[in-house]
């Protein structure tokens, strides 16, 4: 995951390497840029499993797409600051991506 602007190449004292460069100076931009981004790849992964849900390895592509979803957790908290982004936020974007069923 790469957040806008990048993130912090190097350590200083207002900065930590690795951490996101929009997240300290706009941190509404970056909640909302954080909540979307979840909402849309929760989407995504619902559609997918909603495809392929007749293949033969659905059990495998399931274990896929949660290993991926639980990477993308980990990746959002390592580019996060320290108490920007709080898991609640996470759990509904999440939510809320896979909210609305395909028929």
């Amino acid at each position: 995951m790469n957040p806008p602007g990048g993130v912090w190449q190097d350590n200083d004292n207002t900065h930590v390497a690795g951490q996101s460069v929009l997240a300290p100076y706009s941190k509404d931009s970056f909640k909302m840029f954080l909540f979307s981004n979840t909402a849309a790849f929760s989407s995504s992964t619902i559609v997918i499993l909603f495809l392929v849900s007749n293949f033969p390895f659905y059990l495998e592509i399931w274990i896929a797409m949660a290993d991926m979803t639980f990477t993308y957790g980990v990746s959002i908290s390592s580019v996060s600051s320290k108490g920007n982004i709080k898991p609640g936020y996470t759990y509904i974007a999440l939510a809320l991506g896979s909210r609305y069923p395909i028929s």
